[in-house]
């Protein structure tokens, strides 16, 4: 037993060195497309599930046997995790609701390999007692993703004996016991679900009941969208055996938050067919819809759709659209919405931004329809921001109303948006930056490269505070690095090259092409460093030129998109003094607990930039 567990402990970590290796030689090959910005629509027709009313509630007994479970939402076509291979027979799951309760009813024949008993599973495949948390082997799962945001979800685990277990979970985190971490919604400690199961020989039956309450939704649920999936996990121990699932994943995750089915409730007059987003950017924006009227009349609708934030929402002045469907037509609509590029935190979902979309009927406020959409890193929909496009042609002065959202749109106007391309016939990668007008290209596999670069932004902006945010700008632009999960091992120009990084990394590219800046008319370079504020990384600038400590940087966030100025907007402020007045990171953040805080209390470590030391990617690449 000891030798079988260090043969694959081996065996797990060779893998995972494996894939290290892959990583650090070839992050375009390893990482793909992570990360990178994306445009999306939502087809909202396929593996669409509606929720039956029942005509009474049913009785838990765990036999089926109550007459109202006839009119419920039968599921029986179920997939092969993995190999996505439909199995014809075995599983069989019913759903019903009946006022502020769903019930749901299972009937499932056991597989080869599955346990015969809870005990008897719990000892052979973990050694330890039938009573241990860890023993508990789900037989079926419930999940639910009550606001259809793709990153939250509640899971309901059910056994064979008819034991509960909730779990709440996040794509970007992973599933944490609801008694450790509530997250967003309102399970309860010690919330009991009653559940009923019965067994005859290999089959098995049960029925559950879920308040509505408990699953923290608020408002008209009944009109709402849920993600929804059912998945029966593989059988303790079966090496032959495979889950099955209602809605399967296509990628390398068994059951993931982002490709969960929809379950609706209430029959509606309105069909939403298609939301398209095209390409999200931060700033103003237009939701397409596809709507259908399936109702004998014409449909006088009022459609807005809501930006949301983490700390307060944010609603565009024109954001309401009203409009008539005629009966049996299909209409296409465009509604404005706005995503603010203020107090976005895109490393973690649960700061993200969403879109909440509400259809009422425009005369009685009926709402027919509800559902939510993410906006973030790595997750859902990811905003771009707008290079390019010169909204702001004359630099604003430091007294004009709304000067730093003015100030950013005119250092993001005047930086091109950059392409990836190949350049020989034989490249394996996209070494080319190209801006999309034609007006300049960089070869990153020429040596001086990281000159090139340094001097056109240099030559961009008139004056040294916008040619560091033009830097940093740059640096931000997705294509020119994108936040992904490549080798910290790499120098700045191959971060660049490699096209991502985490946030140290980013910083790292932005410090080498800053040392590589002159400073005004001088032949000085810029003089930087990464700054630890305590789970993040940002660059600083030293301010003069002999810095005593962390308080003489200013504050740059390649990462984010964010910088910092003094009060009279003339010029970035510093670590110290963003520490003595905090009214200086807010004007940037709503979050300011969870980001700007910590120039305050957290570690005043300083990490040398050392990009020189770091590795080169490709191997034998030129350096710089």
């Amino acid at each position: 037993m000891v030798f079988a567990i260090v043969v694959i402990a081996a065996g797990v970590l060779w893998g995972l060195l494996a894939r290290f290796r892959a990583g650090r030689d070839h992050p375009e090959r390893y990482f793909g497309d992570a990360g990178r910005a994306t445009s999306k629509s939502y087809e909202i027709t396929p593996r669409t599930l509606r929720c039956a009313e029942l005509a009474a509630a049913p009785r838990l007994e765990g036999t089926l046997a109550d007459p109202c479970w006839a009119t419920a939402t039968r599921l029986d076509e179920f997939v092969m995790l993995g190999s996505l291979e439909p199995v014809a027979e075995g599983t069989e799951v019913l759903l019903g609701r009946r006022d502020d309760v769903l019930y749901v009813a299972f009937r499932l024949e056991s597989t080869p390999g599955a346990k015969g008993s809870r005990e008897t599973a719990a000892t052979a495949t973990t050694g330890k007692s039938a009573d241990a948390e860890d023993d508990f082997a789900a037989a079926l799962q419930l999940y639910f993703s009550p606001r259809f945001d793709h990153t939250e979800f509640l899971r309901i685990d059910i056994e064979e004996e008819g034991r509960t277990r909730l779990v709440t979970g996040n794509l970007l985190r992973g599933e944490l016991p609801v008694d450790r971490r509530l997250e967003s919604h309102e399970w309860k400690r010690g919330t009991s679900l009653p559940c009923e199961v019965t067994r005859q020989g290999s089959t098995w039956t049960g029925e559950l009941a879920i308040p509505v309450s408990a699953l923290g939704v608020e408002g008209h649920w009944p009109h709402a969208h849920w993600g929804f999936n059912v998945v029966r996990p593989a059988p303790p121990g079966a090496t032959t055996t495979a889950g099955i699932a209602w809605q399967a994943a296509t990628g390398e995750s068994d059951v993931a938050p982002i490709e969960f089915g929809m379950l609706r409730f209430a029959d509606s007059p309105l069909e939403v067919t298609e939301l398209d987003f095209g390409q999200p950017v931060w700033g103003e924006n237009q939701l397409g819809l596809t709507l259908t009227n399936v109702s004998d009349g014409t449909l006088s609708l009022r459609i807005a759709a809501r930006v949301v934030l983490p700390i307060e929402e944010q609603v565009v002045a024109a954001d309401t659209v009203d409009v008539q469907v005629p009966s049996g037509a299909s209409q296409s609509v465009g509604v404005p919405y706005r995503l603010s590029w203020r107090g976005r935190w895109p490393i973690h979902a649960e700061y993200c931004q969403r879109l909440h979309l509400k259809i009422t009927a425009a005369d009685s406020g009926e709402p027919l329809y509800t559902a939510s959409f993410p906006f973030g890193f790595d997750v859902g929909l990811i905003a771009e921001e707008r290079y390019g496009e010169p909204s702001e042609t004359e630099n604003p002065p430091p007294d004009a109303a709304d000067f730093v959202a003015r100030k950013r749109a005119y250092l993001l106007g005047r930086l091109p948006r950059f392409e990836r391309r190949r350049g020989q016939a034989d490249d394996e990668f996209p070494l080319i930056l190209a801006a999309s007008d034609e007006s300049v290209e960089f070869d990153l596999m020429q040596p001086g490269v990281m000159q090139a670069m340094a001097d056109w932004l240099y030559d961009r902006y008139d004056n040294d505070l916008d040619r560091l945010l033009g830097a940093m700008f740059f640096v931000h632009q997705r294509t020119v690095t994108r936040h992904s999960r490549i080798s910290h091992a790499l120098n700045p120009l191959s971060v660049i090259r490699s096209g991502g990084g985490l946030d140290d990394d980013r910083v790292g590219a932005l410090a080498g092409l800053l040392s590589l800046m002159k400073r005004g008319e001088s032949d000085q370079p810029y003089r930087c460093t990464c700054l630890s504020t305590g789970g993040h990384v940002v660059c600083g600038v030293a301010a003069v030129a002999e810095p005593q400590g962390v308080d003489d940087y200013y504050v740059l966030d390649p990462d984010v998109g964010v910088f910092y100025l003094t009060k009279d907007n003339t010029q970035l402020a510093t670590l110290g003094e963003l520490r003595r007045d905090r009214e200086l990171s807010t004007r940037m953040h709503f979050n300011n607990v969870r980001h700007g805080r910590e120039f305050y209390f957290r570690n005043e470590q300083i990490t040398s930039y050392d990009g020189e030391q770091r590795r080169l990617w490709p191997p034998g690449a030129p350096a710089r």
